[in-house]
């Protein structure tokens, strides 16, 4: 009855962790179906080569991992899983050691006198090798939409901007939104979901209101970081299309509308390019406030970069 109760992949994990029974019973029960799995991925194959299929790390491994980041700072406290990890001193080393990307994430060894792990740890390479070493730049188009070749990149500073997903979206996707134009209004929002790759919060529509089953479903999706910008909330299934999501849209895409407008759901207020949860208003927007009766919020970074708040409904002023 335990598991019954556990719709989702979180409410087991949660149940997991309060009894150890049942964790390796479910453990065990699974086994076959990821035996299954694994022998099925290894008869992939991508560029000619085998697709190799790697077990989890164990709970041992994780823990040796820990005791090795005490090398950068002694003082560490957390739990296996590292999901309660704070140091600035890691934090300062992954800034100046490694390269965080939607698509990929690269760490490379430095040559400091100063760096306690890189001293204990020097690199392996001849040293006029490893000074020719940099990270593998990110996709970057030229004036004309092209992406640029490898050899004209490597070595240069980059960043992901340019990358597919960050990139509108057109054809089939358009056409599917025009199809449900009718269900993807303010009167029909539902809720919302993030986006695996950017964060941002996007509308959920359905033309009546969800039901428990059809709630589960969306969660699992959440859960299972399965939503990108622009993709269907579910590609198939009995779901695809009666629980929608624009399409229309991409990462670099800012809040919809209807996220603010809905009739049916009331959400916390959003940046409406960035999608930063963390509202504040600044000196412009406050100006505008007096002048419009809807203003979308706006960080200060966003405005740096050129882009302009929107507003709507201009209020009239008395003569």
């Amino acid at each position: 009855m335990q598991v019954k109760s556990a719709s989702s992949l979180k409410k087991l994990r949660n149940l997991g962790s309060k009894n150890q029974k049942l964790k390796e019973e479910y453990t065990q029960a699974v086994e076959v179906s990821l035996n299954i799995l694994r022998e099925r991925f290894k008869h992939l194959r991508w560029k000619g080569e085998n697709v190799c299929v790697h077990d989890p790390a164990s709970q041992e491994e994780m823990y040796a991992l820990v005791e090795m980041l005490k090398v950068l700072d002694e003082n560490i406290h957390c739990d296996a899983n590292l999901s309660t990890l704070q140091s600035t001193a890691i934090d300062a080393f992954l800034e100046s050691h490694s390269r965080s990307r939607q698509y990929s994430f690269q760490i490379k060894k430095c040559m400091a006198d100063n760096c306690g792990y890189c001293v204990l740890n020097p690199p392996r390479l001849p040293d006029d090798v490893f000074r020719g070493l940099h990270f593998v730049p990110d996709p970057t188009q030229d004036e004309n939409g092209q992406y640029k070749d490898f050899q004209d990149l490597y070595g240069t500073e980059t960043n992901d901007m340019n990358r597919p997903s960050m990139t509108g979206k057109h054809g089939e996707s358009s056409e599917r939104d025009k199809k449900f134009k009718a269900v993807l209004v303010g009167t029909k929002v539902r809720g919302f979901v993030l986006c695996t790759e950017c964060g941002k919060r996007r509308v959920i529509y359905a033309s009546r209101k969800l039901n428990r089953t059809e709630e589960r479903a969306v969660e699992r999706v959440q859960e299972e970081l399965l939503y990108i910008c622009g993709n269907p909330l579910f590609p198939g299934g009995q779901y695809q299309d009666v629980i929608l999501c624009r399409q229309n849209i991409s990462c670099s895409s800012p809040i919809e509308t209807q996220y603010y407008s809905g009739k049916t759901q009331i959400f916390d207020a959003v940046r409406f390019h960035c999608g930063d949860p963390d509202v504040t208003n600044c000196d412009e927007v406050r100006r505008l406030q007096e002048d419009f009766a809807i203003v979308r919020p706006i960080c200060g970074q966003c405005l740096q970069s050129g882009k302009q708040i929107p507003t709507r409904n201009a209020k009239k002023r008395k003569n």
